[in-house]
């Protein structure tokens, strides 16, 4: 009987440590981010962490956001301006405090090759934080064949 008091336990602190990490999603008591516009095409995103997730998760997401951003501005890439990881504590009880890391990120978009590539940015970011891609909605294209380019490029030599 006490063994399986101890295994209930066991198995329902490990639910709640995998189900309590910070998702990617809008802030919310749990964290996540926000973002807002500077002006000038310059973007202030903030991602906070629960205290179960590690700074490299918080950071995953603020780019993942930055990404996002990105290519919602039509843009290939991004300046980061400026980049600052802060650890608050928080009190939750008596004598008992949570670490919670703030990632700030400052961005422009821009088309410049020089920048970080959203693309490969929002790939990779997606890739640590374990979040599928959604499937692509069927759609029907009207995709012309090579040969059906080629009689409109030059209708006369084709044989």
């Amino acid at each position: 009987m006490y063994t399986i008091v101890k295994k209930i336990i066991f198995i329902s602190a490990l639910l709640f440590a995998v189900y309590s990490c910070t998702t990617y999603q809008p802030m919310s008591t749990t964290g996540g981010y926000s973002d807002y516009s500077l002006g000038n095409g310059k973007y202030k995103i903030l991602a906070r962490g629960n205290g179960f997730a590690n700074s490299d998760r918080v950071r995953a997401i603020a780019y993942l956001r930055a990404a996002e951003i990105t290519q919602e501005n039509n843009k290939y890439y991004f300046y980061v301006l400026d980049d600052n990881l802060q650890v608050v504590s928080e009190h939750v009880g008596h004598n008992s405090s949570v670490q919670k890391d703030i990632y700030q990120l400052i961005i422009q978009p821009t088309d410049k090759g020089d920048g970080i590539s959203a693309a490969e940015t929002r790939y990779r970011c997606r890739n640590q934080l374990r979040i599928k891609e959604k499937p692509a909605s069927k759609q029907t294209t009207n995709h012309a064949t090579i040969d059906e380019i080629r009689e409109r490029m030059n209708p006369d030599d084709n044989p």
